[in-house]
């Protein structure tokens, strides 16, 4: 790489207060009813369909779960799926009709209009499963595991292939970015990528197995991986804090005084002399980043409930909010085809901001935990885990 190392300053700092909660009521967006559910139901998490038409997530009642698929249009629930993991397991979005869910040990599949598993297949109880995605260029699921390689299988769940990573490291997340060229696999203390090409639609048979065996991968950083931007291919690492050694050079390890973010692009060929793109100076660690669509803004809230904004081109401070008296942010999220941000605090308070002033544009009802955005941010789901509605919004 050999870009120059630009440590970001704290220019356009704003350092804002809310405003109270009877403000900004009338907004942007509309309530357009609930997800459907019958009475003592209660909501899990929530997951969009590839097109944003659809939702899908988990139903309990009386210690039972399923699965529940609804549309978004009128909040119409369209399929159950019986059999769903417990604790609110994730459901997700497969090729067409096909949604699948998992827990540490499992995975389950269904067919639409719902009904029981098409699939219950069961994994080493010991290697501990982390993460499960849809590659829809190939047809194909990959499985990320605490030890050992990731595991690629076909479309009803059989094992094809293998993609060989550093076995003796957990994998905690995987994300398939620019355009699903390029995987990026979160490997505890450092990340991984490989290149997607020359692969077969599907996976079964000989071929598949070599043409996975084979994929070319490189190591990344060594450092903790904290957020993806699907669509430029960035991200951002954690390098470790030690004050008396910042900024040399330790083996692979390149520690700061205190708690920042480096931000990356294009790592297949990473040397522990390479610098990164920028170095954002949080102060303290933060619990969630995101990036916006295509990476040149980044969203960071800490340990200590604060949000701040960041410029990753200039790595200059856009934004700094700091937490309401006896409250905290427990999450801040951009909103998609919008210069708005959604944010949350850790009592439920849940409200809409615009970036350029930070004024807040509109409150939504208590209690909230969870929040989905269609890709083109024109419908919102906002919904308490475990209780109340899931509130349907449109803007």
């Amino acid at each position: 790489m050999g870009r120059a190392w630009r440590r970001a300053g704290i220019a356009g700092l704003a350092l804002l207060a809310l405003a109270g909660p009877g403000a900004a009521q009338q907004g942007p967006w509309r309530l357009q009813g609930e997800l459907q559910l019958a009475p003592g139901e209660e909501i899990g998490a929530l997951s969009l369909s590839p097109g944003g038409d659809r939702v899908a997530g988990t139903i309990m009642r009386d210690g039972a779960f399923v699965g529940g698929v609804w549309r978004l249009a009128d909040g119409k629930l369209e399929a159950r799926l019986e059999g769903g993991f417990p604790l609110y397991a994730l459901f997700r979005f497969g090729d067409g009709s096909r949604v699948f869910s998992f827990d540490r040990e499992g995975l389950r599949l269904w067919d639409l209009p719902g009904g029981p598993p098409v699939a219950d297949l069961r994994f080493d109880a010991e290697l501990r499963v982390n993460d499960v995605i849809h590659d829809p260029d190939r047809g194909t699921l990959l499985v990320a595991q605490d030890l050992g390689p990731l595991l690629v299988l076909d479309r009803d769940g059989r094992v094809g292939g293998r993609i060989e990573t550093d076995a003796m490291r957990p994998h905690r997340q995987i994300w398939l970015v620019e355009g699903g060229t390029r995987l990026v696999i979160d490997s505890e203390a450092f990340t991984l990528t490989a290149r997607m090409e020359g692969l077969p639609q599907g996976c079964a048979g000989d071929a598949c197995e070599a043409a996975y065996a084979a994929l070319p991968g490189a190591y990344g950083p060594y450092e903790e991986l904290a957020a993806v931007d699907p669509q430029s291919g960035r991200f951002a690492t954690l390098p470790p804090v030690d004050p008396a050694r910042a900024g040399q050079q330790d083996g692979v390890f390149r520690p700061v005084a205190t708690p920042s973010l480096r931000i990356w692009q294009g790592v297949e060929d990473w040397a522990r002399s390479d610098l990164p793109m920028a170095e954002l100076p949080l102060g303290e660690a933060p619990v969630r980043v995101e990036f916006s669509a295509g990476g040149a803004l980044l969203l960071a809230v800490t340990t200590g409930g604060e949000v701040t904004l960041w410029d990753v081109a200039s790595g200059g401070q856009r934004l700094a909010l700091r937490h309401p008296p006896g409250d905290w942010y427990a999450e801040a999220r951009f909103i998609p085809g919008s210069k708005l941000l959604f944010l949350r605090t850790g009592l439920g308070r849940a409200f809409a901001l615009r970036i350029g002033d930070g004024a807040v544009v509109q409150d939504f009802p208590e209690p909230n935990t969870e929040v989905v955005f269609t890709p083109d941010g024109r419908r919102m789901i906002t919904a308490q885990l475990g209780a109340g509605p899931a509130r349907l919004w449109q803007r």
